[in-house]
């Protein structure tokens, strides 16, 4: 049986008490009883009504108060995605469940009048139990491993090697859950490697991968959608994108039809799953370090990781042998996701701000008992950007998704004791639900396969360069562009630009590190 915490809130709510009834999914619920079974636990039992007869649900709680006892029956029911509530000849109803800033849940129940249209809002504050929590990570962790697993050994982990995964996920209106992006990886290129063309991948993070291979997700999704309302197929010539109808996660934005853009459809939520704390500020105070920490003998004097204990808020960058990258740490890359969206500059002319609801993390292999991985996680990844609250404008805000753990992942996502015994993989997987899949060299940024006499033909550039992602954009705006370059072309994406820029004017994020000026200065032909 479950076990249920009790509210102190629910003097709030003196009409929900036992003879509770609920529309669970188009089925009526009610409390029938509650009845002591000792260690000062009440029983409850809940009567589901089906097609036909009743069926109990039982589910258990601390406490004396029958009022309690309808708390409890309000937990269940929201598992079982209820609408609404009626006690007291009074409709309630269940407008949401989020994580409040003090690590709580926090329930929106609006109380409908029979007799007026006016309506109240009422919050009440309860902890709920880490079981729904875990459940979730568990849940996020499962699909995802189970996807990975099924994918061609091509580009995987051999021998002693390991790897980082992460994914991102759509949940349904319905619960449902399905991976629409994936990638692994722990490279990225140095220096010396960059070139002005966007023919190369710059980093090779996992969580960058996966994030590349959502925009052409997301690319694929707006073509589905500009071809059905034109009602006609690509007439340019460009690859027609797969895609599920049933799988549309976005609409034209209600609020500004003007601008034409489009915006997660209600009920649509955005999940993100990494095997392991991302590189940066949320792995600085990890009981083990993670894969791509710096050792300190190749720290330089344009890193900031010379004491990685004093660096913590600070901006990171990721670490080269011997090359030095310019590419800042995955955490600070998160962070930057949690103000502007995931969909980036050029996303932008077609997309409202995506944000994630959730963030999921495999917890260490090693772990003590008293380790809070959502801790470093939060620290990180809102707490370091809830200065910016007052600063940005709509649509853009300071974003706080739900932060979890999911269980230790398998062994080819565990590091050693120590980054020197720790062998990872040079490859990173790219694959989305549109088609997209392929393997990535890390060192070199292109795609696996590249023969020394071809190393810099098109051929070897992959699907998610700037150039091909670029190209994908271009297929789809029809109308003139004023910019001639890459950069021009980012940066008149205003509204992004402006809030990307407040968010790099402000410490710690003033110490961004920037790549040349010619690494996003080649031409747009169309």
């Amino acid at each position: 049986m479950s076990q249920f915490p009790v509210s102190p809130f629910l003097s709030r709510f003196p009409s929900l008490i036992l003879g509770t009834e609920a529309t669970c999914l188009g089925q009526r619920v009610r409390v029938s009883r509650a009845r002591p079974v000792g260690g000062g636990h009440r029983e409850l039992i809940i009567l589901k009504r089906p097609s036909s007869g009743l069926r109990p649900i039982m589910g258990r709680h601390r406490g004396p108060s029958p009022s309690n006892s309808a708390f409890v029956a309000l937990s269940l029911s929201q598992r079982h995605r209820v609408k609404s509530l009626w006690s007291g000849g009074r409709s309630f109803c269940v407008k949401s469940l989020t994580k409040s800033h003090r690590g709580g849940w926090v329930k929106s129940i609006t109380q409908y009048r029979a007799t007026a249209k006016a309506y109240s809002t009422m919050s009440m504050a309860s902890s709920v139990s880490s079981s729904e929590e875990t459940s979730w990570g568990k849940r996020v962790s499962e699909k995802v491993l189970s996807f990975y697993t099924s994918l061609p050994k091509k580009g995987k982990p051999q021998g002693r090697e390991v790897t980082v995964l992460a994914a991102f996920l759509l949940s349904s209106p319905s619960n449902d859950l399905k991976v629409v992006s994936l990638g692994t990886g722990t490279k990225c290129i140095g220096r010396s490697l960059l070139r002005p063309y966007g023919d190369v991948v710059h980093d090779s993070h996992a969580e960058v991968i996966a994030r590349r291979a959502l925009m052409r997700f997301f690319y694929a999704q707006i073509q589905h959608l500009t071809e059905t309302s034109s009602k006609h197929a690509p007439c340019n010539g460009s690859k027609r994108l797969k895609i599920d109808d049933g799988n549309l996660a976005f609409e034209l934005d209600p609020q500004c039809l003007n601008k034409g853009k489009y915006t997660m459809r209600k009920g649509w939520k955005l999940h993100m799953y990494i095997s392991q704390l991302p590189c940066g500020d949320a792995s600085l105070s990890s009981v083990v370090s993670p894969l791509e920490t710096v050792p300190l003998g190749e720290s330089d004097s344009h890193s900031p990781l010379v004491d990685g204990s004093k660096q913590k808020g600070m901006v990171q960058r990721k670490p080269g042998r011997g090359d030095t990258t310019l590419s800042v740490s995955c955490s600070d890359k998160i962070a930057r996701w949690n103000v502007v969206g995931v969909q980036g500059a050029l996303l932008s002319y077609f997309l409202q701000p995506v944000y994630l609801s959730s963030i999921t993390v495999g917890l260490p292999h090693n772990s003590p008992e008293n380790f809070h991985l959502e801790d470093n996680l939060k620290r990180a990844l809102y707490d370091r950007i809830l200065p910016l609250s007052n600063e940005l404008t709509s649509p853009f805000l300071v974003n706080q998704p739900l932060f979890q753990s999911a269980p230790v992942p398998p062994k080819d996502f565990q590091q050693s004791e120590s980054a020197a015994n720790t062998l990872t993989c040079g490859y990173s997987i790219c694959w989305n639900e549109c088609g997209l899949h392929e393997v990535i060299l890390g060192t070199t940024g292109r795609k696996q396969g590249t023969s020394t006499k071809g190393a810099l033909s098109p051929s070897t550039e992959s699907s998610l360069c700037k150039k091909r992602l670029l190209e994908v954009f271009l297929s789809l705006r029809q109308e003139s562009l004023a910019s001639s370059t890459y950069r021009e072309l980012k940066d008149g994406a205003e509204e992004y630009h402006l809030a990307s820029k407040i968010f790099k004017g402000k410490p710690p994020f003033s110490n961004w590190f920037l790549k040349p000026l010619d690494c996003e200065a080649f031409p747009i032909s169309k």
